[in-house]
């Protein structure tokens, strides 16, 4: 009898003490959530547990610490960006509204595009100024289609310099995003198409499937080497041939990143085919 009592004392003991673990490992699970919400305060049961618990605390707490550091470094940088990229607007647009009031003389006109071209610069730091702060996108359902035929608007008059005929050949896929954060990420696409060299013709499609929608702007400009594609991306880098300042390709990235898409580039029938991809809602969040 007493070795029964005995041996039922110790199943009672080893399952209050499972149950007691069980117990605390749940609110220490309910701790890290709380703590994933906001709530870094937590009463804190003086077991075995409380060490483990307290470790936990610490290095959360760390880890926030520093993520809100990082998100305030960067916040500052795009301010320092915002503002230096205004302080140079705004003696270019001085300088620019002078030399068109005496007309664009022999002597004026490489000065007058060497402004526009730094002009053209701080508008693109500004625009990088704005996604790094967190872009304000507006996102909502619109036709891809319409954001194309918005860019090559904006660049008609360009390519019609060049010689550069733009066809437009898409259905009528519908992405989630902000569509005139879009519709700059294609501008700046048209616009690198453009600049390729022996570029005569750009195409835009579309296409879909059950994971994403995608737009792809392609050129016949000779393509991009293999060992530069992942280079391109880069803020400010440009290959020796290049004429622009490194950005465009940069800030289409990051847009499409912005909208839950991204951009890559691949070899085309006779150029660079660049594709952005608007991953659907459902598969993202999976």
């Amino acid at each position: 009898m007493v070795v029964f009592l005995w041996g039922a004392s110790l199943v009672c003991l080893y399952i209050y003490l499972e149950r007691r673990k069980r117990n605390r490992i749940a609110q220490l699970l309910s701790s890290v959530e709380g703590m994933n919400r906001g709530r870094y305060r937590a009463e804190m049961a003086q077991d075995d547990f409380s060490i483990l618990e307290d470790e936990i605390l610490k290095l959360f707490i760390e880890a926030v610490e520093a993520r809100e550091e990082t998100q305030s470094l960067a916040k500052r940088q795009a301010q320092n960006v915002e503002d230096i990229a205004h302080q140079i607007k705004t003696p270019i647009a001085g300088i620019l509204l002078q030399l068109e009031r005496r007309g664009n003389a022999d002597e004026s006109e490489g000065l007058y595009r060497q402004l526009l071209r730094l002009n053209t610069l701080a508008d693109d730091l500004l625009k990088l100024a704005s996604l790094d702060a967190g872009g304000g996108m507006v996102r909502a359902p619109f036709p891809l289609a319409e954001a194309a035929a918005y860019a090559k608007e904006i660049v008609e008059d360009m390519l019609d310099a060049r010689h550069i005929a733009c066809a437009i050949d898409m259905g009528e896929e519908v992405v989630v995003g902000d569509f005139y954060w879009i519709s700059e990420a294609l501008i700046n696409l048209l616009k690198n198409a453009a600049f390729q060299t022996g570029c005569s013709r750009i195409a835009i499609t579309s296409a879909s499937n059950p994971l994403y929608t995608s737009i792809a702007v392609e050129d016949d400009g000779g393509g991009i080497p293999a060992a530069e594609r992942k280079k391109i991306f880069r803020r400010f880098y440009k290959s020796p041939d290049s004429d622009g300042f490194g950005l465009g390709l940069a800030m289409a990235k990051k847009i499409a990143e912005e909208n839950g898409g991204e951009l890559e580039v691949e070899e085309g029938a006779a150029g660079a085919r660049f594709v952005m991809k608007f991953y659907r809602v459902t598969e993202k969040s999976s």
